[in-house]
């Protein structure tokens, strides 16, 4: 029986539904790295569908088709970029130590570094996404609140084990996550020559989250 035959084309289905959802993580991968770029720098009300299709070289088509628009686009680099963040925060957060300084200077290390460094993931995370819709908003603060929360969770743990001695923190997760964010959206829109370095910025919330605990 030749290949082109009735027992070949279940097989040849396979293979192209298989390169076929290659692809799209390709052309995904390449709008997301597209969107960091972009909506990084010139920002994402100046960003153009075509323009983020053309930096990524797929077809508008194929971003309606992936993500249905341009704000699920922002969506979803947001979400990665914070995804990683958040990673890296409780990683730092969770280690062993007797002392709550170090663990919280990790901690906020962990949050400042990547947005700092990498000035197109701080701009995004805390400035592209303010104001554009409704819903983005309620998912901005949703992701405060979660920050929030997973403190509430550590407080508790170290209030546990004698390591802090703060009872209910009530609001002051939410102040510490929210006064994280204000801070970085302050370095982000103050002049490069006129900010503080990054471990400057870092002692100085250090310094302020603990004021906050103790």
């Amino acid at each position: 029986m030749s290949e082109s035959g009735p027992a070949a084309t279940p097989v040849a289905r396979r293979w192209r539904g298989l390169e076929r959802e290659e692809r799209d993580e390709q052309r995904r991968r390449r709008l997301l790295d597209a969107a960091l770029e972009l909506f990084g720098t010139d920002g994402y009300a100046a960003t153009s569908i075509e323009a983020l299709c053309a930096r990524a070289n797929v077809a508008t088509r194929s971003l309606y088709e992936l993500f249905g628009g341009r704000e699920p686009v922002l969506t979803a680099v947001y979400d990665e970029i914070i995804g990683d963040v958040a990673s890296g925060v409780w990683a730092a957060l969770d280690r062993d130590a007797d002392d709550v300084a170090p663990l919280v200077r990790g901690g906020i290390a962990a949050y400042l570094g990547p947005l700092v460094r990498d000035e197109r993931k701080g701009r995004i995370t805390q400035l592209e996404v303010v104001g554009v819709s409704p819903e983005l908003e309620r998912h901005r603060r949703d992701v405060i609140r979660a920050f929030a929360a997973g403190m509430n969770e550590r407080l508790e743990l170290w209030s546990r084990r004698g390591t802090i001695d703060i009872g209910d923190p009530g609001l002051v997760t939410l102040v510490m996550a929210g006064g994280a964010s204000e801070t970085l959206v302050d370095h982000l829109v103050t002049p490069k020559r006129q900010r503080r370095s990054l471990d400057e910025l870092t002692d100085e919330l250090t310094r302020v989250w603990l004021l906050l605990l103790r």
